[in-house]
């Protein structure tokens, strides 16, 4: 498998429109399938992601996928990886939450956090919150929700927050930190509210006071 076939499968729109029937298709196929065990490494990696591109699921894709996701330094890799899995797959494998949650955190790349929470959404609360799960991945979501440090991500991750039916409870715990005495956490809920967009008329009106008789250094 020539790595300028691949590069041109994974740079190429819509690859996944393709029509199947074309002649010569199946034999490509196969041909990238092959590559996904290839000792060249960048030949495995990026025949993994072309059959991803091309929407076709076979289990020795997915399987490099797998390798990659749980073994890989490269953190943009990993996202790359589960993009890939998730959207053009369709897998709900279970471990891929965790490490979605692991990335949202770790990935040092702006976009790779955005893609993560956007992944989240579009997974959506049945395959996210599985019982017993609920709480622990709140407690991750809302502490991204004021502790990244890009506010594009932060708006991502609270719209995964309300696409997971999490909204109430984050805003909720939001207005609670407004009153907190420790200024860290007060900044913390405006930092939240900002994020999840709240105007209501009681929190305009708090932040007003805040601005005004707060003697805090970060208002």
């Amino acid at each position: 498998v020539k790595i300028h076939m691949l590069d041109g499968i994974l740079s190429s729109k819509n690859a996944e429109f393709v029509d199947k029937k074309l002649p010569g298709f199946l034999a490509m196929i196969t041909a990238i399938n092959k590559g996904c065990d290839s000792l060249n490494q960048e030949v495995s990696y990026k025949s993994a992601h072309s059959l991803g591109k091309l929407c076709i699921s076979n289990a020795t894709a997915k399987d490099k996928l797998f390798k990659i996701i749980e073994t890989a330094k490269d953190h943009n890799k990993i996202v790359e990886s589960c993009d890939v899995i998730i959207r053009k797959m369709n897998c709900r494998d279970r471990r891929l939450i965790d490490i979605l949650l692991n990335e949202l955190h770790w990935c040092p790349s702006t976009q790779g956090r955005a893609k993560v929470a956007k992944l989240l959404l579009f997974l959506g609360p049945d395959d996210v919150l599985l019982p017993g799960e609920e709480e622990r991945i709140f407690n991750i979501l809302e502490t991204r929700l004021w502790d990244d440090p890009n506010k594009s991500v932060r708006v991502e991750i609270a719209r995964a927050i309300l696409a997971l039916k999490l909204f109430d409870k984050a805003c909720e715990r939001a207005q609670k930190k407004l009153g907190n005495r420790d200024e860290k956490i007060r900044a913390q809920g405006v930092l939240s509210i900002g994020a999840l967009a709240l105007q209501n008329n009681n929190i305009i009106r708090i932040l007003l006071e805040m601005l005004e008789l707060d003697p805090s250094e970060f208002f």
